[in-house]
This record gives structure tokens, sequence and C-alpha cells, in this order.
């Protein structure tokens, strides 16, 4: 699949979810597809379609006979992590043949004694492009650590990473301040605000709100008013 991937076959993408690589049960439903020989399928059952066959019956057949014996046909196949992978690319295409994109994808093999092994080969194996050997994981990372153990950051980048680090640690610092600030200033109009709220009620001058009440009150209130309607309502 990461050579397909590699191609440009990825899966269609949306508005939450960015382009990603086929699944093997996706492509082995593809594989399976007899629109490839010029055929469709209704309601599970198979007719010669209108449009012309893409491959021979032949070869579409020689691709389900591989599908059965690879028994991997609809499974999903486990996806290796390596934090190297995607990242690293062969070094002897870009030497010797020109060819600096050539990936170094991971592949699983189990010996005799059912112990994994993981290596690196380079893509351009399929394509009879490159001959260079299956590499081990852990020479992969050794290879990788002691180059990075040469690489001299210049003295200006480095300035210039600290100094990017303090403008956004310096910012993040100011918005933090803007924002308290703007808090302590609501907390105090919201505090005015109360206080001018017990003032008028102190005063007569408007009722309390419901939710300074406490609940019995808020119950034998409602309950004279329900009287008083009802009087009024006989009244009448």
């Amino acid at each position: 699949m990461d050579e397909l991937s590699f191609r440009g076959l990825t899966t269609h993408p949306t508005v939450s979810r960015p382009p990603g690589q086929v699944s093997t049960s996706k492509m082995s439903r593809l594989l399976r597809e007899p629109y490839y020989i010029g055929q469709i399928t209704y309601q599970g059952e198979v007719f010669d379609g209108r449009h012309p066959a893409l491959i021979d019956r032949d070869l579409f057949d020689q691709v389900q006979s591989m599908l059965e014996q690879s028994g991997r046909a609809g499974e999903r196949r486990r996806i290796y992590e390596q934090y190297l992978k995607g990242s690293v690319f062969c070094g002897e295409c870009q030497l010797e043949r020109g060819v600096p994109n050539n990936r170094l994808v991971i592949q699983r093999a189990v010996g005799r004694n059912k112990v994994e092994y993981f290596y690196f080969f380079c893509i351009g194996r399929h394509h009879g492009h490159c001959d260079s050997r299956h590499i081990p994981v852990h020479e992969v990372e050794e290879a990788v650590t002691a180059h990075y153990r040469t690489v001299q950051l210049d003295a200006g980048f480095i300035e210039w990473v600290e100094r990017a680090i303090d403008n956004v640690l310096s910012d993040r610092q100011a918005v933090q301040a803007q924002l308290r600030s703007q808090l302590k200033a609501r907390l105090q109009q919201l505090s005015v605000k109360a206080d001018n709220l017990v003032d008028l009620v102190a005063e007569g001058a408007a009722s309390p709100p419901p939710m300074w009440l406490p609940a019995s009150a808020r119950y034998t209130s409602r309950s004279v008013g329900s009287r008083s309607s009802l009087g009024a309502s006989k009244t009448t």
C-alpha cells in the first residue's frame, strides 16, 4: 500500500479527514470487481455490461487465484508503525541513479523460529530500478542517529530560533494578561450592578430577583398570587 500511496492512489479527502492510504480490504474488493472485465453486478447477479473490458479474463483470473492463495482477500493487514516510516529515502538511488524520491518502505518477515523481523527496502525494487539490499530497521535507525550527530546548527539559526521562541512566549503572556484584565473589569462591572440592585431592593424601588429568594418564599409567593387571581375571578 505504500507504493500505491506514493503513486498518488489515496482515499478521497473530506472536510474533516485528509486523503489517506487505501486499506487492504478496500483494495481486495477493487481487485475482485468484475467491472474490469466488462461485467456489472446487480442484486447479487453478474451481467455483461455495455462498457469495454479494461483487462482480459486471463489476467483477472490470475489475480483472483493470487488473492485466494494469499488468504488476505477482504482481511485487514496490520499497520506497522515506525517513527522513521515515510521519512527515509534510498541513498543508492539518489547517488548512483539520480533518483532522489525513492522511499524506503518497511516490510515484516517471520523466521523459522516464528520471530518477527522488520526491514526497510527501496520502493524502486518493485520496478526493477534498484537492487539495494533489505536493511534491518535497527541499522537504519543507527545510520540516522549517526548522521544527526554530525549536524551542526549555524549560530545565526540558533539565535533566530531562540528569538522566535521568546516572541511566541511574550505574545502568549501578553494575550493572557489582556484576558485577565478583561475578566477583572467584567467582574467589577457585575459587582457594581449587583450592589445597585441590592440598593434598589432595599429602598423598595425594585423586587428581588426570584433566585435571591429561598425556595419556600418562591413557593409562597406563587401560592398567594394564585389565590389572588382566583379570588378576583370569583368576584367578577
